[in-house]
């Protein structure tokens, strides 16, 4: 009697188990993004005003990521999917839905947006509903097809659109002078480059 009882709850054990596995695998789905920002605990809170957020957190956003921080900037990033512990842990960051997350970051008090997403469709989609929520803000949105970039550049007047081919031509260009570069800032307002090298 003893052994089939033991078998019984076993039994009972692993539904209980199965049962709870699942809902723990279909939770993710119904997080609101609030609740998303109580998972990164041990990060920074967002910031209220005059920040700069970041979308897309892939190699170009965790890069311009760690510049900004380095200079002190107030950010916060939005990326899909969340980043490896210990990855700009300084950074207040909100995962999930992007469309979404724009609510999350005060957008509408922002002084600048940055979109560097892998897809430029997507970039250009989130710089649409950015001007709309903000106007005021600056706004940098990045592109890979030269036509793309043009035609974005003309819709969005307001906009830094930087093709990344553009900008590695560039770099490249300014490496053949043969000094060591350090950086290369492009200054709107005077159409020109600036080039720092080490000698």
């Amino acid at each position: 009697m003893r052994f089939w009882r033991n078998i019984a709850l076993n039994s009972v054990k692993a539904r209980i188990l199965n049962v709870f596995c699942i809902i723990l695998s279909k939770y993710p789905t119904y997080i609101s993004g609030k609740d998303i920002v109580e998972f990164s605990k041990g990060r920074p809170s967002v910031p209220k005003a005059d920040h700069i957020v970041l979308i897309g957190l892939g190699r170009v956003g965790r890069r311009v990521a760690q510049l900004l921080l380095d200079l002190k900037q107030p950010l916060v990033g939005i990326h899909a999917t969340d980043l490896e512990p210990g990855v700009l842990p300084r950074m207040p960051l909100i995962v999930g839905n992007i469309t979404n997350a724009l609510s999350k970051v005060n957008i509408t008090t922002a002084k600048s947006v940055i979109v560097v997403t892998d897809d430029e469709v997507v970039n250009l989609e989130i710089a649409l509903r950015t001007h709309a929520a903000n106007p005021t803000a600056s706004l940098a949105i990045r592109t890979f097809d030269p036509r793309f970039s043009e035609n974005v550049a003309q819709l969005l007047p307001y906009a830094r659109v930087m093709g990344v081919y553009a900008l590695a031509a560039e770099a490249f260009a300014a490496a053949a002078f043969g000094e060591n570069i350090l950086n290369l800032f492009r200054l709107n307002y005077l159409k020109e480059w600036v080039i720092v090298t080490q000698s």
